[in-house]
């Protein structure tokens, strides 16, 4: 089966219930960022408009037609040593299960929430956690590391690299590029890691999610959209108002 004829006919490979429309056939295929990707990964061909993105798989396009990563001695799913030596650019580099993830620099739009959120989560972070803004590593596993926009862990789990092991929370904020990433994938990777609370942003509501992980699923623990202001008491106090999220003022 073709890259495209998997993703066309909404087939592929499953993890528990969570569909992976990247991981078909031969190639590692990350259609909702809209690039092939060889399981060698000795480069990524980005793809422009197409049926993909008229099925809502791609969800922005970028302006050049290939883009080049590191050309690895190896055919294996890659590790986190991998990701390390891939030099630092632009862009935003996370693995799943070996698979390479590649996101775009961000829009100013984004970055304002991303900053807005972490004062939120910051105001009464206990004192044995840390919040942190991207781009921090969360290692979850040698084959899967992430780095969510906002993140809070154990200060004793965090080292001079990275944060190693689940975090306390992590949230997302929805950018074109990564709606189906952050609301599926890392949703489902996260949960079957154990994290106990995810948190999505999406500014072009605006609202929150906040889920919280019960018995290996999340659930809505709370929700707001527009002006609504709430509260969530877990796994800490944090006040939060869309609106005032994505405000230019």
């Amino acid at each position: 089966m073709s890259w495209l004829s998997a993703a066309e006919s909404d087939t592929g490979p499953t993890l528990g219930d969570t569909w992976y429309p990247a991981l078909t056939g031969r190639y590692v295929t990350n259609s909702l960022f809209g690039f092939r990707c060889a399981t060698r990964l000795t480069r990524l061909v980005i793809m422009g408009e197409s049926k993909l993105a008229r099925r809502g798989f791609v969800s922005t396009r970028f302006g050049e037609t290939m883009a080049t990563v590191p050309v690895f001695g190896h055919r294996e799913p890659l590790t986190r040593r991998d990701l390390e030596s891939i030099a630092d650019d632009s862009h935003r580099y996370e693995l799943v299960d070996g698979v390479l993830l590649m996101s775009p620099s961000p829009r100013p739009l984004h970055q304002r929430v991303v900053a807005r959120m972490l004062a939120a989560v910051t105001r009464h972070c206990p004192k044995d956690c840390e919040a942190l803004p991207a781009p921090v590593d969360v290692v979850l596993a040698d084959d899967t590391v992430l780095i969510p926009d906002v993140v809070v862990g154990r200060r004793a789990d965090y080292t001079e690299r990275a944060l190693v092991g689940v975090p306390v929370l992590s949230v997302e904020v929805i950018s074109p590029s990564s709606r189906l990433i952050d609301t599926e994938l890392k949703r489902a990777r996260l949960a079957a890691a154990g994290c106990p609370n995810y948190w999505l942003v999406d500014p072009y509501v605006p609202d929150v999610l906040c889920l919280g992980l019960h018995d290996g699923v999340y659930e809505t623990v709370a929700k707001a959209e527009h002006d609504q202001t709430i509260t969530i008491s877990v796994p800490f106090p944090v006040t939060i108002n869309p609106a005032e999220l994505v405000s230019d003022y």
